[in-house]
């Protein structure tokens, strides 16, 4: 396959930005208390008579990756450039210093930076949407002032400065043009060198005038390392020795590169400061920048399997922040988390999900898990009236005849055939047994959690055990009368993991069945081709999710080849810089889908880190 390219990504967990091959600047976005995920962008508006329409969308998306895009340019008539980013924690700001160098006709006589956008919410090009954002009406002006150029509009000002290395005698002239056609500065190229440096620097002037009521203290884990937990959480192996993943050895830099960049992208693009105390983590920066809590638990749990293992200990602190985030602001009237949230917190699309419900509990026990610690609440909040309030939604959608949880979507959101989902049991069970493990330190009995999880595992056994073409295996859902739909899903990952789950052990003939399906052209889900491999009717092609579950899967059933296989494509087909689309065409023309996606980089990090060894070389 064709490895794939993508802009670059760079970020300090308050701004983030996306610059193209040429250097130019795609995007500026932070996140504001108020305005939300706010962002500098040189993309159209949003057609009203798009949503809904999946090429339109898709071609949407694909404008987002496109200099032509760009918010904001160097002209230098022809001379080359060589452009480096840089960035400090809490800047609220990023840096561009490019090297231009006089080509062999000179040079130019000016330097022209080139601005052409506005500083908008973002479009939300969803494929499958229930309640689409207003129309962007929002305003936004540009305004010179002497030697800056300052964008006014939700969430602004934002400021853009340039500035030669070599004083060329005045600063630069910012000129707005007319109608839309953006602003230029000028910049007088000086007499005599061959090389100037150019540093174009973009920030965000809007921090909030007013200091919070309450921020945390230092945490006691802000500057230790991990203790044995009093906790042992269903899925730390006993010892290095028992993880079930390999990575051979040639493969180890490569694997290492793409597990970085996973974490670099969460630290610096997703989880973004909204208030002090409180960090949003979104899906991606730049297409939903939305909160989905099950791609943000798989990002949490990668922060804290690397602060387990002696990463930065920021790492944990953004997990707190996020549970914060979660738990006390995002909009929950009936205590539930519904399939999407807006950055402040705000609801966004409405349906309910089961795994939406249950991810942000298993992140908090996850978070006491590796650290040992709550996080701090403030006054007048407590961890065991709001876990109580979560579990009572979670209550809300167990079916008091089966046990079992029932949602409105899969976690392609898409509309549940059936709607009780073999994947949210298992992630039922998951989470409820980690409920009754850490009930004690949150204030709460174990027992009513231990329940749940006991009904619910034999409800599996009892309702989702069918007929297959590979043997007896579990159905994709039912509906509680006899009803059961044969399909597996490549978003379905806690049917993938429940042998580490200790839902059951990877020996277990159904469980075997089940995933073999899932790999089988039998499977509705499957993407046939030469590089065919298990995908979603949500979008065709092969899903990277898919093949971490193949890689997960063939594992665990020491069927080495296959693991190895899955592992390859996975390389193959990362972005240069690391980073995992959302799917990929299986007939291997290279063609991707989804450039900016967090939950598979993160879901194949955390499970390097947590279960995979490399293996000596032969």
């Amino acid at each position: 396959m064709t490895r794939p390219s993508k802009p670059l990504d760079v970020g300090d967990g308050v701004v983030c930005a996306s610059f193209a091959a040429d250097g130019a600047w795609l995007s500026l976005a932070t996140v504001h208390p108020v305005a939300g995920f706010v962002e500098l962008t040189g993309l159209p508006r949003f057609r009203p008579e798009w949503r809904g329409d999946v090429d339109a969308v898709r071609r949407y998306r694909a404008w987002m990756t496109s200099p032509d895009h760009a918010v904001l340019r160097v002209d230098t008539e022809g001379a080359a450039i060589i452009a480096h980013e840089e960035w400090a924690t809490g800047s609220r700001s990023i840096t561009q210093r490019l090297v231009i160098r006089a080509g062999s006709r000179g040079h130019p006589s000016t330097i022209g930076v080139r601005f052409r956008g506005r500083l908008a919410l973002p479009a939300l090009a969803e494929i499958t949407e229930t309640d689409p954002p207003a129309d962007d009406d929002t305003d936004s002006r540009t305004e010179a002032e002497q030697d800056r150029l300052v964008i006014h509009g939700p969430g602004g000002p934002l400021v853009v400065e340039a500035r030669l290395s070599v004083d060329a005698g005045r600063p630069p002239r910012w000129q707005v043009l007319p109608g839309d056609a953006g602003a230029v500065a000028w910049l007088d190229w000086p007499a005599d060198p061959a090389e100037v440096q150019l540093t174009i620097r973009c920030r965000s002037d809007d921090a909030p005038a007013d200091p919070p009521a309450w921020r945390p203290a230092n945490d006691p884990h802000r500057a230790r390392r991990p203790t044995p937990p009093d906790i042992q959480h269903p899925s730390d192996p006993p010892d290095a020795e028992a993880r079930p993943l390999r990575i051979p050895a040639h493969h180890a830099e490569r694997v290492a590169m793409m597990t970085q960049r996973a974490l670099r992208y969460v630290r610096e693009c997703t989880a973004l400061l909204v208030r002090p105390g409180e960090r949003c983590i979104l899906t991606d920066h730049r297409i939903l920048p939305l909160s989905w809590t099950r791609d943000a638990w798989w990002q949490a749990r990668l922060l804290l399997a690397s602060w387990s293992r002696g990463g930065p200990v920021e790492d944990a602190v953004m997990v707190a922040d996020h549970l914060r985030w979660l738990f006390l602001r995002c909009e929950r009237p009936d205590g539930r988390w519904v399939r999407s949230h807006h950055a402040d917190g705000r609801r966004k699309d409405r349906p309910f999900q089961a795994d939406q419900q249950l991810s942000p509990l298993l992140e908090l026990t996850d978070h006491l898990t590796r650290t040992d610690e709550l996080p701090e609440l403030p006054p007048g909040h407590g961890w065991d009236a709001l876990v109580a309030d979560a579990w009572a939604g979670v209550a809300r959608a167990i079916d008091p005849a089966s046990g079992l949880i029932a949602t409105d979507e899969n976690a392609a959101d898409d509309p549940a055939t059936h709607p009780f989902l073999l994947a949210h049991q298992i992630l039922l069970w998951h989470t409820a047994s980690s409920l009754a493990a850490a009930a004690p330190r949150l204030g709460l009995p174990s027992e009513p959690f231990a329940t749940v999880a006991a009904r619910v595992r034999t409800a599996v056994d009892e309702r989702f055990v069918v007929p297959g073409p590979l043997g007896a295996q579990w159905a994709y859902a039912i509906d509680g009368h006899g009803g059961a739909e044969r399909y597996m899903d490549a978003n379905d990952l806690p049917v993938a993991l429940a042998p580490l789950w200790r839902f059951c052990p990877a020996d277990d003939p159904v469980w075997r069945a089940t995933l073999r399906f899932a790999f089988d052209p039998a499977n509705p889900g499957y993407s046939p081709g030469p590089a065919g491999g298990l995908g979603s009717r949500h979008t065709p092609g092969t899903w990277t999710l898919g093949d971490i579950m193949g890689w997960l899967a063939f594992s665990l059933m020491g069927e080495w080849t296959s693991a190895d296989v899955a592992l390859e494509r996975l390389m193959a087909i990362a972005f240069d810089d690391g980073m995992l689309p959302e799917a990929y065409d299986s007939a291997r023309s290279g063609s991707v889908v989804r450039h900016w996606f967090a939950w598979p980089g993160a879901t194949f990090a955390t499970l390097v880190l947590e279960q995979a060894r490399i293996d000596a070389p032969s």
